[in-house]
C-alpha cells in the first residue's frame, strides 16, 4: 500500500500473499491500516486486483473511485 503525499510516494504496508490468499481481506486490511495515517483520496488497483469480490468489497466501503492500471 502506497500513498502520494505532497509529489512524493510513501509506503504505509505491505503484505505477502500467497495465491490461496484471500485477496478482499488482504485489501480491506491494508486500506483500515492506511486510513490510521491518511485520509484516502483515491484507490489505485493494477489488474491484478480485477475480481468480483473486491469489486464489491470496493463498492460496499464506498471507496472514492476505484481504477484499474495497466501493469
Amino acid at each position: 500500500m502506497q500513498a502520494m503525499y505532497k509529489n512524493k510516494i510513501i509506503t504505509l504496508g505491505l503484505k505477502i500473499y500467497t495465491k490461496d490468499g484471500n485477496l478482499p481481506e488482504i485489501l480491506d486490511e491494508l486500506i483500515l491500516n492506511a486510513k490510521q495515517f491518511v485520509e484516502i483520496k483515491l484507490v489505485l488497483l493494477d489488474r491484478g486486483f480485477r475480481y468480483v469480490k473486491i469489486t464489491n468489497s470496493m463498492e460496499n466501503r464506498k471507496a472514492p473511485t476505484l481504477k484499474y492500471l495497466p501493469a
